[in-house]
């Protein structure tokens, strides 16, 4: 967690240039807070030029963050063998910067064997972006490790501004944070009716005893919902 990690950056922390803020995901699916998106853009509009959103873990579900980043790093343990058949498809179709952590010591030839492999995988993977190649990196006790991966970050921007890309990707995101907070909204306001949670009640019985099909459950539950929305409408 960043609260633990912000007791072990004892000069960043105190750096009055850098601001460190836990959000606890609190059970909000995608790896990251429901606010997280809110707050990186009030970050933004205070002037930090540099933004860092670390999620809970990697997961199927914690792919949010690749929504709301212009450039996602996924950061890798050094492992040998099948090691990369636990990363998910998915994740990796997402990220433009791998880095290979720990990469010094004893385990420096399983991160020289997992970056072989990284790239040996990207091959066969389409990038993100049409002019970025995802690349990879290791990650070391070395300072000029951290240099190398904000090089990289330097690179990634400087392109993608040129190209069009980050623009045409905030749009994206914004249009995608509309909806999402529409959803959002939309299922606070029905899940607060007595009347939903009685008919959500009834139907999931249904679904539990094998007479309805969950697909046609959630049907229903949309058709009374506009219903319900349409009768608001009038009376408005």
């Amino acid at each position: 967690s960043v609260l633990g990690d912000k007791t072990r950056m004892p000069l960043l922390s105190a750096e009055p240039r850098a601001y460190i803020r836990p959000s606890p995901a609190q059970g909000h699916l995608g790896g990251v807070a429901a606010s997280t998106h809110d707050v990186a853009l009030l970050c933004e509009c205070c002037g930090y030029d540099r933004l860092v959103i670390e999620t809970v873990g990697v997961g199927q579900s914690e792919v949010a963050v690749a929504e709301m980043v212009d450039l996602f790093v996924l950061l890798v343990p050094p492992a040998a063998g099948d090691g990369l058949q636990g990363i998910k498809r998915g994740i990796m179709e997402r990220a433009d910067v791998f880095v290979v952590t720990k990469a010094d010591g004893q385990l420096q030839a399983a991160a020289d064997a997992t970056v072989n492999d990284l790239r040996a995988a990207l091959k066969v993977i389409r990038p993100r972006h049409p002019t970025w190649k995802p690349r990879v990196l290791k990650s070391s006790l070395d300072p000029g490790s951290a240099a190398r991966l904000i090089a990289v970050i330097d690179e990634f921007d400087a392109t993608t501004r040129t190209s069009g890309a980050k623009a045409a990707r905030r749009h994206e995101q914004a249009r995608a944070a509309v909806f999402g907070h529409a959803r959002a909204a939309l299922f606070e306001r029905i899940s607060a009716r007595r009347e939903m949670s009685e008919l959500v009640h009834e139907l999931g019985a249904h679904v539990g005893s094998g007479r309805m099909s969950p697909r046609r459950a959630g049907e229903l539950i949309a058709a009374h919902v506009l219903r319900a929305l349409d009768g608001e409408g009038s009376r408005e």
